[in-house]
């Protein structure tokens, strides 16, 4: 299951108030994001946007917001990136009927990028073109549920390849839209808004993610989050809802996630090479340090990463890191919420041996360790 798939009320709470890259792992983290909203049992949930929807015709974009129309506009982007998205249709194993999201065209050889987990237990998979209603047999090339990113492709002709942008470029404030089967009913419906935020770590780890309020409905994973030029600039993977009486219906508007281009676009492409994205592993799980994390643990330092859990065997095991160490450089590079450890960890090759800075009992010690492939499901 993809990691954001769903994460716990404690997640957007911790937004609220400027530590969305909680990172928890633990109950007793849980425990503290729950103290801190003084609302143990507000049910706000992250959810990836894929539908059950019956596919509704619709050859043309359809414009959910506001635009203007010309170059440069949110139309113009439309009418350019919109004949190479696709909805996917993914007919789930065990008789469990089937799921919708999206998909972007990415060559003329059929490859398709999407999230994982809308490709998740598949039986078998279709696509359907945006200028067409017909459903086109589609395979599996590979799926990562780290990152949230999948490739399938189509043996038929497609009829246009999108372009990315420079996700790295991005700036709070820059206007987007989004493109996909809204509630896997309403096909290539658009909406418009801009980039709240970029840099976003809903879990500590895996992509920096980029944050909008252009409305991303269910059946809109997979599908692209693109600058008015009509280049693709990010895959919206997941939204935040609310639900329950903790919270009025309308906290969590304008809460959407989207990996951003540069990082999917280089995920696509080893898995079309070899099927799979190999990552080094260092083998612990832990919290982002924060302000907040640091005064409800009574840290001494106010970044860095708290160390949660060390499974046996592993290379930080090996290495001699324990539960409660604080960890803050991987070679000289400092490492936090600002500059995730997993993105530091990626600029380094299974194989390597890297120094890991460390404080255990208020004395900081270094240690050599050498990462290994990420096993499955880690």
């Amino acid at each position: 299951m993809s990691k954001y798939r769903l994460v716990l009320a404690v997640m957007f709470l911790s937004l609220l108030i400027g530590s969305i890259a909680g990172g928890i792992a633990g109950g007793a983290a849980a425990g503290y994001f729950s103290t801190r909203a003084g609302n143990p049992t507000a049910a706000v949930a992250l959810t990836s946007a894929t539908s059950s929807g019956t596919l509704t015709n619709t050859t043309q974009p359809t414009t959910s917001n506001q635009a203007a129309t010309g170059s440069g506009s949110a139309a113009s982007a439309a009418q350019t990136l919109g004949p190479a998205v696709v909805t996917v249709i993914n007919h789930l194993s065990r008789g469990q009927g089937e799921a919708q999201g999206s998909g972007i065209i990415i060559d003329k050889s059929g490859h398709i990028v999407t999230n994982a987990h809308v490709v998740s237990g598949e039986q078998s998979l279709e696509v359907v073109f945006a200028n067409s209603t017909t459903r086109v047999s589609a395979k599996l090339i590979g799926a990562d549920s780290y990152d949230d990113i999948a490739v399938i492709q189509v043996s038929a002709p497609v009829p246009a390849v999108a372009s990315f942008g420079n996700s790295d470029a991005l700036v709070p404030g820059e206007p987007v839209i989004a493109i996909g089967s809204a509630l896997g009913e309403y096909r290539n419906t658009v909406t418009a808004g801009v980039v709240s935020a970029t840099g976003r770590h809903l879990d500590g780890e895996g992509s920096a993610l980029i944050q909008t309020d252009a409305a991303i409905n269910h059946g809109n994973s997979g599908g692209p989050l693109a600058d008015l030029s009509g280049k693709v600039i990010g895959i919206n993977v997941a939204v935040v809802t609310s639900s329950g009486s903790g919270f009025t219906s309308d906290i969590a508007q304008g809460l959407g996630f989207s990996i951003p281009s540069n990082d999917a676009n280089k995920v696509a492409q080893q898995l079309i090479q070899t099927g799979a994205v190999i990552r080094p592993y260092i083998g612990i799980s832990y919290l982002p340090i924060d302000d907040q994390v640091a005064a409800y643990y009574n840290l001494s330092v106010t970044s860095g990463v708290l160390v949660q859990q060390v499974p046996p065997g592993s290379p930080a095991d090996k290495a001699g890191l324990q539960a409660g160490d604080i960890i803050t450089k991987l070679d000289n590079q400092a490492v936090g919420t600002d500059n995730p450890l997993a993105s530091v960890l990626m600029t380094h090759k299974v194989g390597d041996t890297i120094s890991v800075t460390y404080i255990r009992g208020g004395q900081t010690s270094t240690v050599k360790v050498t990462l290994i492939e990420r096993p499955n499901g880690q």
